[in-house]
């Protein structure tokens, strides 16, 4: 659950005051097993229990490939290009994974979760994708969340009016109260069993681990995300795309295990899912 260089980066984007973006889709964005020549015996990675080295010939060869099936798909017929090292056709499965994002995408929905304001870049990227030709047909569904009903009236005049002023197209504006009732047993069974074997009752001051003390600190926005992730599936599980506001992780106040686990809550077993945080600086600007 934690990788040092993806915190590393992480942590520099926001000290940086730029912007970050994270995709995950089900299966990964890696078929360099795949690409790579099957021949070659030396070993790709540095594996815990051998100490073997990473094999640079290997990268490179599995690189160069990855770039030949990007540069020449458009061009060539799936059938000459998508094969292994070994020149073996690869299956329809695995080019259909491997050039997801390159073709047409059918009727569907592009659904934004603009759960706070960043700057807007959450809703301009999803707005800039719908305009490629892949997503043309694919409408905007904006949704937004708010602590009380109250509020909901007030909220929707204001996104509205932004949005009309920005010309940005959309099907449907949602407002969802996110904390009209607390998540359901089974979805808190669900997430204790992703954090079962990170959980310990003391304090880890090098936050390899969460302690008991900060899952009770953290209750409250632990719902949250579980709250958030059962509408996610009641809205959103047959959207194209999902985008959503990236929560905020701020150094040394909460464990790297907890808020990854609060991203796999968000993220698992859902469409195609783009994480995004701006800077906070405006990327939302029309002339009056």
């Amino acid at each position: 659950m934690s990788n040092n260089w993806f915190w590393l980066y992480y942590r520099a984007c926001f000290e940086l005051q730029v912007a970050i973006a994270i995709i995950r889709v089900s299966e990964g964005f890696d078929s360099s097993e795949i690409l790579g020549h099957s021949d070659d015996a030396q070993p790709d990675i540095t594996n815990p229990a051998d100490n073997h080295p990473v094999s640079t010939r290997t990268t490179a060869t599995k690189i160069a490939g990855l770039l030949k099936l990007t540069w020449f798909n458009k061009t060539i017929r799936k059938d000459n290009v998508f094969r292994d090292g070994a020149g073996n056709k690869l299956s329809q499965h695995i080019v259909n994974r491997i050039t997801r994002f390159k073709e047409k995408v059918d009727r569907g929905t592009i659904d934004i979760w603009w759960l706070y304001d960043d700057g807007g870049l959450t809703v301009l990227l999803p707005y800039i994708i719908s305009k490629r030709s892949e997503w043309a047909s694919c409408r905007l569904r904006i949704f937004c969340t708010v602590s009380n009903r109250e509020a909901m009236n007030q909220h929707r005049n204001g996104m509205v009016e932004l949005l009309l002023k920005l010309d940005i197209k959309y099907s449907d504006l949602t407002f969802v109260n996110e904390r009209s009732r607390p998540p359901r047993s089974a979805t808190r069974v669900w997430f204790n069993q992703i954090i079962r074997n990170f959980v310990r009752e003391e304090y880890d001051p090098l936050g390899h681990y969460i302690s008991e003390n900060e899952r009770q600190k953290f209750k409250v926005r632990t719902d949250r995300q579980l709250r958030l992730r059962e509408l996610l599936l009641y809205h959103s599980s047959d959207a194209k795309l999902v985008v959503m506001t990236l929560p905020i992780h701020r150094r040394g106040a909460v464990s790297v295990p907890l808020y990854s686990a609060w991203l796999e809550t968000l993220t698992a077993n859902m469409p195609p899912f783009l994480l995004v945080r701006g800077n906070q600086s405006p990327v939302l600007t029309f002339f009056s």
